[in-house]
C-alpha cells in the first residue's frame, strides 16, 4: 500500500457502554482549524505515508485527537467508504472501548468531546434533511441536534451507515436520494 491511499483518510466510530445503553464519540473541531472548523466529526484524518493502512490511520488519530491508545480500542470492522464534499475518501472503522476509559482531547485540534446516545439517533429526531450531488448522484444526509451540538453532514451519513450496518435500523432517505 502507499500511493494509492494519497486523499484518503480514515475516521474511528468509537461505541462504549454508558448510562442508558451504547453510545458513540464526536468530537468538536477547534474552531482556530483552517478547514471544518467548528464542525462535529468522528476522531480521524488524513492518510500519511507512515501509515501501512488507513486502520492504522484511524487508530493513530484517534490517540491523537482523543488520547485513546490503538490496544484499548477493539475494532469491529469498517463501514462502507464514502467521499466528503472536498472529494476525501474516507473509511470508518468501528471500534469498542470500555466504558471508563480515558479521554485527553488534544487542544490544538479539538474544542469538546462529547458521546451520543445509540438510541438518540435511532428515534431519527433530525432538525433537517441535507441533499447533494456527487459525480451525478444525489446524496443525503440527516440533521441533528444534540444537546448544543449540530451533527450534519459527512458525520451524520457515518452515524446513518453504522444504523444500517451494526443496528439494523434503516433511516428514510427523501425521495430520489441515495
Amino acid at each position: 500500500m502507499g500511493s494509492e491511499l494519497i486523499n484518503q483518510a480514515a475516521v474511528m466510530v468509537l461505541l462504549s457502554e454508558g448510562p442508558g445503553g451504547e453510545r458513540v464519540l464526536l468530537t468538536r473541531r477547534a474552531e482556530h482549524l483552517n478547514q471544518h472548523a467548528g464542525e462535529i466529526a468522528l476522531p480521524g484524518g488524513k492518510w500519511e505515508p507512515a501509515d501501512p493502512d488507513l486502520l492504522t490511520t484511524a487508530l493513530r488519530e484517534t490517540h491523537e485527537e482523543v488520547g485513546i491508545p490503538p490496544w484499548k480500542v477493539e475494532v469491529l470492522g469498517t463501514l462502507p467508504a464514502a467521499y466528503t464534499r472536498r472529494g476525501v475518501k474516507v473509511t470508518p472503522y468501528i471500534g469498542r472501548v470500555a466504558h471508563d476509559v480515558e479521554l485527553v482531547a488534544n487542544l490544538e485540534e479539538l474544542d469538546e468531546m462529547f458521546w451520543i446516545p445509540i438510541e438518540f439517533l435511532k428515534q431519527d429526531k433530525r432538525k433537517r434533511t441535507d441533499r447533494y450531488q456527487h459525480l451525478g448522484q444525489v446524496f443525503w444526509a440527516p440533521a441533528y441536534v444534540y444537546e448544543q451540538h449540530l451533527v450534519w453532514g459527512f458525520t451524520a451519513r457515518v452515524l446513518v451507515e453504522l444504523l444500517r450496518v451494526h443496528y439494523g435500523v434503516v433511516l428514510q432517505a427523501p425521495e430520489g436520494a441515495c
